[in-house]
């Protein structure tokens, strides 16, 4: 409740429906400090699995994490984004079946994918916009492709912000 801002009883009934549905689990409670003890809430690490890439000028990393964010299978390599798209987001594709075959067998559905790109972007579209170090990137339609491909959600940003929000995590 006091990180999102929402009411206890809003907080339960969706906390009630994630539980029903086994994307959290409650491993106990929290010591109290006067009152009903809080419990603890986390995410099912077995119930999904994401793909996650983060593309820089020179190079590719691709991972699977489950639920909890912890990395299961990782790549990386050598790469020029200056190659353009069609090549880059080629190689991505490649390297994440290679870390879904070797994660396998995977519990859960695949989530989502999230890609951080070395330049700005329209987050409501998934796509570059004038990226100064991406010749050919400007506009692509990068969710579009990636969520065609591995049938899921896809979140495309600057990989700034993309590693900012895993220094707040």
């Amino acid at each position: 409740g006091r990180e999102t801002g929402l009411t206890r009883a809003v907080v339960t009934q969706r906390l009630a429906d994630l539980h029903a549905s086994g994307v959290i689990v409650e491993p106990g409670n929290e010591a109290s400090t006067g009152g009903r003890p809080p419990k603890q809430v986390k995410f099912n690490a077995n119930r999904g699995h994401l793909l996650v890439a983060d593309l820089g000028a020179t190079s590719i990393d691709v991972a699977i994490a489950d639920l909890l964010g912890r990395v299961l299978v990782h790549r990386s390599e050598p790469a020029d984004v200056a190659a353009g798209p069609e090549r880059v987001l080629g190689r991505v594709e490649q390297l994440f079946e290679e870390v879904l075959e070797e994660a396998d067998p995977l519990s859960g559905l695949l989530w989502g994918v999230g890609v951080g790109v070395p330049g700005p972007v329209e987050f409501t579209a998934g796509r570059p916009v004038a990226p100064p170090i991406m010749p050919g990137w400007d506009n692509f339609p990068i969710r579009e492709r990636l969520s065609e491909r591995f049938s899921a959600p896809v979140w495309v940003d600057n990989d700034v912000n993309v590693m900012a929000l895993g220094e707040k995590a």
